[in-house]
């Protein structure tokens, strides 16, 4: 069997093969596909949750699927020097002419992530000299290039620290991300609402970012922190009503 008509099996082998790296409403796994020469390649298959059967409906005749949007945004991000995972393949699969489940598939970047900022509390100013102001320039990067990446947050930003000293940075779960052309400064700062709830590293990356956008540092920091403050006490409402949260 080919490469690629591994490939195009995968939503058959998804249940018996390869290793669960996620697992949730969501399910991640990194799979290794053997080629015609016996070479192996190794890929990441993301299989979206479920939908209810109104998603069904709308996602089948509206909307475009989650996974066909991240892979087509995934060659947008490419095309404007952000770095993702390169996409693919995507599968929908469809049950009565409705989307039932979709896949995708991308390589794989096995980099950490950017949430030890938030433990590292014996190295914070090292961390402040030379981590955010890059990680900053990364997020003025995305944004000067349109990119609003609708989860934000320092799980889905990857790095990798590079021999002259530079952090390079990929970006991941990139489905829910909004193109605009010259978002502006309260765009900007609401996109970086939930980057951490951590209130100090927060205002870390904020502050160095109003300072690199040539904005006020102190008045950006407030505004990301009021809206992350609203954030919560929504969240803790539903908490409340519901008995289950997300942050």
């Amino acid at each position: 069997m080919s490469l690629q008509d591994k490939i195009n099996s995968i939503p058959e082998l998804f249940d018996k093969e390869g290793d669960v790296i996620y697992s949730g409403r969501n399910v991640i796994k990194r799979m290794v596909l053997s080629d015609e020469k016996g070479d192996e390649h190794v890929m990441i298959v993301k299989r979206f949750g479920r939908m209810k059967w109104l998603q069904r409906i709308c996602y089948s005749t509206f909307f475009v699927s989650k996974a066909k949007r991240a892979y087509e945004y995934a060659f947008s991000f490419l095309e404007k020097g952000i770095d993702t995972p390169k996409p693919i393949a995507y599968f929908e699969k469809k049950e009565g002419g409705l989307l039932k489940q979709c896949y995708l598939v991308t390589e794989e970047c096995s980099l950490p992530d950017c949430r030890f900022i938030c433990k590292d509390e014996e190295n914070l100013l090292s961390t402040l000299n030379y981590f955010v102001p890059q990680l900053s320039a990364f997020i003025a990067r995305m944004h000067f290039a349109g990119i609003l990446h609708g989860d934000l947050n320092l799980s889905n930003i990857l790095y990798e620290r590079c021999g002259d000293g530079s952090i390079h940075f990929f970006v991941i779960d990139i489905n829910r991300t909004h193109f605009v052309d010259n978002p502006s400064k309260k765009q900007c700062l609401k996109n970086m609402m939930r980057l951490t709830h951590d209130r100090k590293v927060s205002a870390m990356i904020v502050g160095e970012y109003a300072k690199q956008r040539g904005w006020n540092q102190q008045e950006s920091i407030n505004y990301v922190s009021g809206l992350l403050d609203a954030f919560e006490r929504r969240n803790d409402i539903k908490h409340a009503i519901f008995g289950k949260t997300k942050r």
